[in-house]
């Protein structure tokens, strides 16, 4: 795990993604970067992991020397919901 947060002096709008996140669901390679020119980029895991409940046990990997652009977002999906989504819908088309 890297200690250095911005990988440039004077850019706060680029983070070395593995400083900020701290979720052990979520492993980040080295070297990957985030660029947020929308947001505060270090609040990663609240504005662009999306779905991500500790219940359903999914874990997020990012590999080394990556670079994720502003507005990238990480779905995770709702086994449970969707299951019943699909369930009702073959339902209704039935009647």
């Amino acid at each position: 795990m890297m200690n250095k947060i911005y990988p440039r002096k004077g850019d706060t709008q680029t983070v070395y993604l593995n400083a900020v996140v701290k979720d052990p669901s979520i492993e980040i390679g080295d070297y990957t970067i985030y660029n947020d020119f929308v947001s505060d980029p270090c609040l990663f895991e609240q504005n662009n992991v999306l779905y991500h409940y500790p219940i359903n046990h999914e874990r997020l990997i990012i590999g080394k020397f990556c670079s994720i652009a502003c507005g990238a977002k990480f779905l995770f999906q709702l086994k449970k919901f969707i299951f019943c989504r699909f369930f009702i819908y073959s339902l209704i088309d039935t009647f």
